[in-house]
């Protein structure tokens, strides 16, 4: 049994992620109080039974820190933020078949810089399903061979969904579907074979076509099929690299579906116990209701120095750039590309084993030049003669935060 509890004071310069253009709503700074508690439990070394359970939960206060912010709709956003449950079965976790179960809930309360959201959004996801896996050899330690054959359904909903931001449509259930293999070469070295199925499927709900006029939303529906090799593993003593490539198809039940390259490679170099160093660049495509796919090009940087006195800096840096197809979004929606900077810091202090005291810092910063017209006419964003009704995606956002923690 693992249990955890922290509370953490933040500066927020941009609570609900506005551009800094808007007229009508102007970034927000505001203080948050947070509380958070979690609980894990597990079996030890199991034999014939594995159990896994966790818990965790977090309440926030926020307060206004500007006279001109809406004061009721920050105070609406206090409450629980997150919540999480997680379950997992294992059935002989040590034999050459084994039966698992796994199961997991979120609850969360938060804006999205991947959506163009100006009140938060309530966000409920559960997803559940069996796992079959086969490991030939007598000792578990040392079997070189393994195959996953997985299924899981996903739900998920937003509880204050509004036609305007997308989020009613967004609504959707999934199966996966997936077959994983994975052959250890070497003892800390292998090469994977992952091929992954989905059926994806959109409520055509009303939706708002322009000012005027309401009808059924497009058929966002699609049953993307990803198939990726790769190679992951330490490569030196201190150098480890994990290189996926492949190929997918979103096969979307109308209009243009994307067929193209998928991957990741990514690089850490550790100097134990002092220096961790990871590089990294991925390529993805998904989902999430806005028109019939997105791609996704990441670049990651982090490194972590550990100092003496118990203290660690952390230092992070990124750049995602969301490119979303124009086929299944509404009429009176632009191009959608979303170009977002993000950086971090963190400075961090072990007391002892069960108590930390940590300060960060994190940016994000959405370039992008994407807006649409409130009064849903569709055509750009400059003819409009009230700016009140032009709602944009860039935005800057800092966040200061001091947090203790402790965890047995």
């Amino acid at each position: 049994m693992h249990p955890r509890a922290g509370v953490s004071a933040a500066y927020d310069s941009n609570f609900f992620r506005d551009a800094v253009g808007e007229a009508a709503e102007p970034p927000d700074p505001v203080s948050v109080l947070r509380f958070d508690a979690g609980l894990r439990l597990e079996t030890r070394n199991p034999s014939r039974l594995g159990v896994d359970l966790a818990l965790e939960a977090a309440w926030r206060q926020v307060s206004a820190l500007d006279d001109a912010s809406p004061e009721k709709a920050i105070e609406a956003r206090n409450g629980f933020d997150r919540a999480q449950l997680g379950v997992g079965f294992s059935l002989l976790p040590r034999s050459s078949v084994t039966v698992e179960l796994k199961g997991q809930g979120q609850y969360t309360d938060e804006p999205a810089y991947e959506r163009v959201v100006d009140a938060g959004y309530q966000r409920l996801e559960a997803e559940f399903g069996p796992d079959f896996r086969f490991r030939p050899g007598e000792r578990p330690e040392s079997r070189a061979f393994e195959m996953r054959l997985g299924y899981r359904f996903n739900l998920l909903r937003y509880l204050d969904a509004v036609p305007q931001l997308g989020t009613n449509r967004a609504q959707r259930d999934t199966h996966k579907f997936q077959l994983l293999t994975r052959w250890n070469f070497f003892p800390k070295t292998a090469a994977l074979l992952d091929a992954q199925f989905w059926i994806i499927n959109y409520p055509q709900v009303n939706d708002l076509r322009d000012a005027q006029t309401a009808g059924a939303s497009p058929d966002l529906d699609s049953t993307p099929l990803r198939i990726e090799a790769g190679l992951q593993g330490l490569l030196t003593p201190r150098l480890s690299l994990t290189a996926r490539a492949g190929f997918a198809h979103t096969f979307n039940a109308a209009g243009k579906s994307y067929q193209g390259f998928i991957g990741r490679v990514e690089a850490e170099y550790r100097l134990a116990p002092t220096l961790k160093l990871r590089l990294g660049y991925a390529r993805a495509v998904g989902a999430d209701g806005f028109s019939n796919y997105y791609t996704l090009d990441r670049v990651f940087l982090d490194g972590t120095v550990n100092l003496p006195a118990r203290l660690h800096l952390t230092l992070r840096g990124g750049f995602d750039r969301y490119v979303y197809s124009t086929v299944g979004a509404t009429e009176w929606a632009p191009e959608r590309i979303e170009p977002i900077l993000l950086g971090a810091a963190e400075l961090g202090w072990a007391a002892t084993e069960w108590l930390s005291l940590a300060a960060s810092w994190q940016v994000e910063n959405n370039r992008s030049d994407f807006c649409y017209r409130l009064d849903l006419v569709p055509g750009g964003c400059a003819t409009v003669a009230d700016p009140s009704l032009v709602e944009r995606s860039e935005y800057v956002r800092h966040v200061v935060m001091l947090k203790l923690a402790t965890e047995y």
